[in-house]
């Protein structure tokens, strides 16, 4: 989360479109994002062998890793950082318009 702090100290400067936002906002979406996908991993593989080792004759038992509200915080500032850094393109070319 040190890049989320840079960013803000970086925005509280009136610095907000530059390359080195985009790179933090980046950092701290796309590590958050990993995160979640090795937690679910596991989560995964532990439900899996739950399911291995209970047994209910006449029933089939399914784990089940469903949707959960936690995904689109992570979708969300993978976009957001995406068009963060669309934006600091435009402003790039803009300050080379005459």
């Amino acid at each position: 989360f040190y890049s989320l702090i840079r960013l803000l100290i970086s925005i509280s400067r009136r610095e907000v479109f530059i390359p080195a936002n985009v790179l933090r906002l980046r950092w701290f979406a796309y590590t958050s994002a990993s995160l979640k996908i090795l937690t679910a991993i596991g989560e995964w593989l532990t439900g899996n062998a739950a399911m291995n080792q209970i047994s209910i004759p006449g029933y089939k038992i399914i784990s089940y890793v469903g949707y959960s509200p936690a995904w689109v915080a992570i979708i969300l500032p993978i976009l957001f950082a995406e068009i963060f850094a669309i934006g600091v393109k435009m402003k790039e070319e803009q300050d080379l318009t005459i």
